[in-house]
């Protein structure tokens, strides 16, 4: 889970320090019930009006000009009666009178909950924070969380992500966020972030059926001792709900924040906080614990005031909580919108309209009919039997396929098929669009047998045949010193993008696919289409990161893992198979595919996101860990880890803000960037990879000269792909290069 960092957790710690003797004054308030003394008269009487409750607002408005004209005439024991009067009807209007509200506030919170959605890394399925929707295009969660669009990118949300009553878990929706299309952060001193996600996902899901919570600029919407309400995921926990044990404290002195107490809460950064009526109050960021006993006790005095037995319970741990104000987050959006793009500007219009009427009804649609996941045991075709999948839709199992489709882009959302009298249509729809994405990792299983009976690296002879061919007239050249440095760069840049041909498929085999689906007609299936990376890691895992004893191995942690473990992972998550999987694989501690240059450095390019010279294997904690952070000789500084590894697992590297060092095969990622700064040309920027830090990278070669398995991925990926690395082949011709030209 993401968390704040220490500097900003030590500066919270300090505003709650130097903010305790308030804390204290006004739970002493609460316990004393002096509901009076809390704030003004005005924003009492504005806070009743605004839940609706305009006959108590009258009413306390009538008390307290009586205790003025009592005041005036100094008619003391009038004033003491009419004071409880006015105490009474304010805490009734404000917390309740019991614990009993309007059923309506169930109803209206699962329509909130709808919008709330937990945010998690892409690759590995880390979760990370939650968010939620506050316009029919943008999400908010912390600045903490997302700190900028590189590491958004790497990111999804999912809604949906609870335990049906029946214990079942209900399917997750998951959506990709595009902070290409938009993306603001209001940075530490606001802490949050907006960013927009995919209008539709993989699976026909609209966006817009999660509705969204709006932001409202008004002040007042909470006050002095209410209760407030979390829907959020602690601890990336299926959606979690903390009804009416938050208690509003008070602001700190700057008004962009507010302070609110409760007994138990675990790390929930990025959740809405809301009052009863569902209005969103503030953006939870950031806690601390408080030791101070008296505190303690008074709090637990106010909350458990009808359960005397609680006060005692000073063991239990009670929490002050920070939050970003809502008004002020919308006043520092209109200080942003100013300069940006038309596009960008329309979407900030829209996320505002939404929040600019008084009316506190929710933007959701009606409450959505949910798909449970299949609980139902589902063979697997490793033996060449049949496919037999189950999949839910609505309430609906459907078994095995048919053989007609819908056209692509209908209308798959689980409302329009509820209406459906054929379902079979629909379902094997959704089949091909899962299958057909994994059509590769089905052919790599088969695969795989012949890989393990293959000589790891071709005699020596064949090697130096495979370099002469390639470079050509090249190597003389080069070893005569009869280019420059420039055009040694210029040179092999020809040479090296000009014969990149992405894998395209496997090669023939004495069982293909079709055979193993005897029971679907594939000429309905559409044919693949941009999936060049699931392509090439299934050659990565079948062959290419093979090593000399047919494992995988981690390129930073040195985890071992067979192959087939891997791809077995990959095909129950992709097709979303209800199959148990070993804590290894759920807890993120799986081996991933790691690119060496980070996707988000480049923008995504087709080919640098497909090309094999840079994808390689790695633990997914440690993937997570590096996140899009070039490397970088560190020394002394940065910290290690990452911590949540099991014991025999050793530290990854260490990391700073900005960069990475690896603790393992320096010389293998060092090889592989620069190789990426010849072939892609201009795709990385000096900002990441600049005369200091392309020194790095030629002298972490020089160090580590190239290993059997990095030779043997050379040789694999020359086969598959048409071209090779250089600095592999010539370790030496890093030092004959100027990588600069390469980079802008």
């Amino acid at each position: 889970m993401k968390s704040i960092n220490k500097d900003r957790q030590n500066s919270i710690d300090y505003v709650i320090e130097k903010s305790a003797p308030v804390i204290t004054e006004i739970l002493g308030k609460l316990v004393e019930n002096k509901w009076t003394e809390l704030t003004s008269h005005q924003n009492t009487i504005k806070r009743l009006k605004r839940k609706g409750d305009r006959t108590r607002a009258k009413e306390v408005m009538l008390l307290f000009d009586q205790i003025s004209r009592a005041e005036v005439e100094k008619d003391s024991s009038s004033i003491s009666s009419m004071l409880q009067k006015s105490d009474q009807l304010i805490r009734e209007g404000i917390v309740g009178s019991d614990d009993m509200v309007s059923s309506n506030f169930l109803h209206r919170g699962s329509q909130v909950a709808n919008c709330v959605g937990r945010i998690v890394q892409r690759e590995t399925r880390e979760p990370l924070a939650t968010g939620f929707m506050v316009s029919p295009n943008l999400l908010m969660t912390n600045n903490h969380v997302l700190p900028d669009a590189m590491e958004a990118e790497r990111c999804a949300v999912q809604f949906d992500y609870l335990v049906y009553h029946s214990g079942k878990p209900i399917e997750i929706n998951e959506f990709r966020l595009q902070p290409e299309r938009f993306f603001m952060t209001g940075g530490e001193d606001f802490d949050y972030t907006l960013v927009a996600v995919e209008s539709m996902n993989s699976k026909g899901q609209d966006l817009t059926s999660f509705g969204q919570i709006s932001l409202i600029e008004d002040t007042g919407k909470a006050t002095k001792g209410e209760r407030l309400n979390i829907i959020h995921h602690p601890q990336g926990k299926p959606q979690q709900a903390t009804f009416r044990k938050n208690l509003m404290i008070t602001h700190d002195e700057s008004l962009i924040r507010i302070f609110y107490m409760t007994d138990t809460q675990s790390g929930s950064s990025g959740s809405p906080m809301l009052n009863d009526q569902w209005e969103l109050v503030a953006l939870h960021y950031a806690s601390t614990e408080i030791t101070d006993k008296e505190q303690k006790k008074l709090f637990l005095q106010h909350m458990y005031d009808n359960h005397p037995e609680m006060v005692s319970e000073f063991n239990k741990e009670v929490r002050v909580n920070v939050g970003m104000r809502i008004s002020a987050i919308v006043n520092h959006i209109n200080t942003m919108k100013e300069g940006r793009s038309i596009t960008d500007q329309a979407l900030i219009e829209e996320l505002l309209q939404a929040g600019s009427t008084t009316s506190n009804e929710l933007k959701v649609k009606p409450y959505r009919q949910r798909a449970l996941v299949s609980q139902d045991t589902t063979s697997l075709p490793f033996s060449g039997a049949p496919v037999n999948l189950n999949i839910n839709i609505g309430n609906t199992s459907y078994g095995g396929p048919s053989t007609s489709t819908y056209p692509m882009g209908a209308d798959v959302s689980s409302d329009s098929i509820a209406n459906r009298k054929d379902g079979d249509d629909m379902k094997l729809e959704l089949f091909n669009k899962k299958l057909n994405s994994q059509k590769s990792v089905f052919k790599a299983l088969l695969f795989l047998e012949k890989a393990r009976n293959t000589a790891y690296l071709p005699e020596e002879s064949e090697i130096m045949v495979n370099k002469k061919s390639y470079y050509g007239d090249i190597i003389q050249k080069v070893d005569d010193n009869a280019l420059s440095e420039k055009q040694c760069y210029e040179t092999l840049q020809d040479l090296l993008s000009g014969s990149l041909q992405l894998a395209t498929r496997f090669p023939d085999m004495e069982i293909d696919l079709e055979s193993l689906f005897d029971r679907i007609s594939l000429d309905t299936l559409v044919e693949e289409s941009n999936l060049s990376y699931a392509r090439a890691r299934a050659h990565l895992y079948t062959w290419v990161d093979l090593q000399e004893d047919r494992m995988l191995k981690g390129v930073y942690t040195q985890a071992i893992i067979a192959p087939e473990q891997l791809m077995l992972k990959d095909l129950i998550q992709a097709l979303d198979l209800d199959v148990p999987l070993p804590g290894r694989f759920s807890n993120n501690q799986y081996l991933n595919c790691e690119h060496i240059v980070p996707k988000s450095l480049f923008n995504h390019d087709h080919l640098g996101v497909s090309d094999l010279h840079h994808l390689i294997t790695a633990e997914g904690g440690t993937n997570n860990y590096r996140s899009n952070r070039p490397y970088r000789d560190l020394g002394n500084s940065g910290q290690e880890g990452p911590d949540s590894l099991p014991i025999y697992m050793e530290v990854g590297g260490k990391r700073t803000d900005k960069f990475f060092e690896p603790k393992n095969n320096k010389g293998l990622v060092a090889r592989a960037t620069l190789y990426f700064i010849v072939a892609h040309k201009h795709k990385l920027s000096k900002q990441h990879y600049d005369a200091n830090a392309i020194k790095t990278l030629i002298s972490w070669s020089k160090n580590q000269p190239p290993t059997p398995y990095e030779r043997h991925r050379n040789e694999a990926i020359f086969d598959i792909q048409g071209n090779r690395n250089p600095f592999i082949d010539f370790p030496e011709w890093v030092d004959k290069v100027d990588f600069l030209p390469g980079v802008k």
